[in-house]
């Protein structure tokens, strides 16, 4: 108990000074600027992606191997942040997608009910193939 009261005050018994150690610096980043830049560009072209995406993008880019939670603080520093994405065509409300309607519409309309066949689609869904919440810049 004695030597542990020592060892913590001998610097004050030498020195006189109170003053906690200055900062050791902490681990260093496992990227650099460089490689930040090539995980921005990733998200760029693909910004639907999830982080075990870019983890792997990056890993086959520049080799650097990094964790999906190494990869969350990187998507942070690059002011990155979710946004959820529409899961609907641009293009629905173009005056050409509207006339392709009305024409749509009116041929099916010609269409006896006793011809019509309906498809029970409820097993399959496409939209748990595309990421709900990509990152996009502040």
């Amino acid at each position: 108990m004695t030597s542990c009261i020592f060892y913590n005050f001998c610097p004050v018994l030498r020195t006189g000074l109170v003053n906690p150690k200055p900062h050791g610096g902490g681990a260093k980043p496992k990227l650099n600027s460089s490689q930040l830049g090539v995980v921005a560009q990733l998200n760029e072209q693909k910004n639907d992606a999830t982080l075990e995406e870019l983890v792997i993008q990056l890993e086959e880019t520049t080799g650097v191997k990094v964790s999906r939670a190494t990869m969350g603080r990187v998507i942070l520093k690059l002011k990155l942040t979710r946004k959820k994405k529409t899961l609907h065509a641009t293009e629905r409300e173009t005056e050409r997608v509207q006339q392709l309607r009305v024409q749509y519409w009116r041929e099916i309309g010609q269409v006896k009910l006793e011809n019509l066949v309906f498809v029970d689609e409820t097993g399959s869904n496409e939209r748990h193939d595309t990421a709900l919440r990509p990152f996009c810049p502040r």
